[in-house]
């Protein structure tokens, strides 16, 4: 598999260590080079990162998976993939936005069901958020103290049958979770132009 390394594949732990925006801090080259670390998704939906930044989860609506990668921070490569969570029935929903909290549970946003489910990094459902309206499409921790479950909702496409028993479809919701703390953003400080994909 091809390396994941400067912009399209940097981890927290890569973007903590660099010492200036778009830089290599163990070269000190330039990140100009985009590399592929992926292909073949159908509908990558979710994307992040255990709190080692050692393993990186993607979900993929088109598939209906869940994959991890093992990550060598270090070397910046992925491992070999392995499905971590899959969704076959309808009954189960179309997995969309993801997050990892503190402790590593995986947080996972499902479409059709209204449900924010709660994984352990090695796939087992551990609690359900539930919420007003069946698209669910995201979900991330906010506030200062970052203690505060967002999920995103969609409304597009809900018959007038739907949209009247979901009023609340389109939203936000939020809610605390007892214990639970997320994980900052890593927002990529490298290069905006001038990138070249290979």
């Amino acid at each position: 598999m091809a390396p994941a390394t400067g912009p399209a594949g940097s981890s927290p732990a890569q973007e903590a260590r660099t010492r200036s925006p778009g830089r290599d801090p163990c070269t000190g080259s330039t990140w100009t080079t985009v590399i592929a670390a992926l292909t073949g998704l159908a509908v990558a939906t979710g994307i992040a990162w255990s709190p080692d930044d050692d393993v990186l989860y993607l979900a993929d609506s088109g598939a209906g998976t869940v994959t991890a990668f093992d990550y060598d921070v270090d070397l910046g490569m992925l491992g070999p993939p392995r499905v971590l969570l899959e969704f076959g029935d309808s009954g189960s929903g179309t997995p969309q936005g993801l997050a990892v909290d503190r402790a590593g549970h995986l947080w996972m946003a499902l479409w059709g069901t209204g449900e924010v489910r709660r994984y352990s990094a090695a796939g087992t459902l551990e609690a359900v958020v539930r919420v007003r309206a069946t698209r669910a499409t995201g979900c991330a921790f906010a506030g200062p103290a970052l203690d505060v479950l967002v999920v995103s909702t969609a409304a597009d496409g809900l018959s007038v049958r739907e949209q009247a028993t979901q009023p609340d479809a389109g939203r936000l919701f939020t809610t605390r979770i007892p214990d639970v703390l997320g994980r900052p953003a890593f927002p990529y400080r490298g290069p905006v132009r001038g990138l070249t994909r290979v």
